[in-house]
């Protein structure tokens, strides 16, 4: 209907990146932002291109481009702090990443990416703080109440962390990670009164995802 429509190809170049052929994505992109040098998903789809190569740093420069053009684009800042924290390692410059998408937008989601990172990067006690933040806003909101579980956790309030790993896990289904199910088993061996009932079948369900589980074969070498 129209070939020359920066927004329809600029969603093609994801498409086929999403299938790996990044030469006819690189292709549509050059054309999107030929037609359109401000167009926000043109230079989104950059970053993801790049992402995807693996070229991290080169994600970095397209999603800051896109940021410059829209900077209320909350989603931009959580794709900046993707790359930071999965390609670069970065937790600072990531935290940073999702404290702004936090500011653009307060959300569930953004929320939980900043608990999320800050929990990954050792910070147990503003984690909490900060899913606990998620949590009110949604509390059927899966990830956010299982990292809130881990964070508990690894703050040794085992009865809390017992509560919203239990509770998380059932939100998530069939995503849920072996970590998941072996912490909420542990939770209930180190907490008072210790449960080894309750924690025997979740440390189980760990071993069904991974025979070699060391935390979970401990725990149950424990009860």
């Amino acid at each position: 209907i129209n070939a020359e429509n920066a927004e329809t190809l600029a969603v093609l170049a994801e498409i086929y990146t999403d299938v790996g052929n990044y030469a006819i994505a690189s292709d549509y992109i050059d054309q999107a932002l030929a037609l359109d040098p401000q167009n926000v998903l043109a230079h989104r789809s950059w970053a993801y291109l790049r992402e995807r190569r693996t070229d991290y740093d080169g994600a970095l420069e397209a999603i800051a481009e896109a940021i410059a053009i829209d900077p209320n684009r909350w989603d931009l800042y959580m794709e900046r702090g993707r790359y930071y924290r999965v390609g670069k390692l970065d937790y600072p410059n990531a935290i940073a990443a999702y404290r702004q998408a936090v500011d653009v937008h307060s959300s569930p989601v953004t929320l939980d990416a900043l608990g999320d990172t800050l929990f990954n990067s050792g910070d147990y006690l503003q984690a909490v703080r900060v899913l606990r933040d998620a949590v009110e806003m949604d509390p059927n909101y899966g990830p956010a109440v299982v990292h809130l579980g881990m964070a508990l956790y690894y703050r040794r309030n085992y009865e809390d962390a017992v509560i919203s790993l239990e509770k998380g896990i059932n939100l998530i289904g069939d995503s849920v990670r072996e970590e998941y199910f072996y912490t909420a088993g542990m939770a209930h061996v180190y907490k008072e009164p210790q449960d080894c009932a309750a924690a025997e079948p979740w440390l189980r369900k760990a071993l069904e995802l991974n025979p070699t589980s060391e935390p979970a074969l401990n725990g149950l070498s424990i009860c």
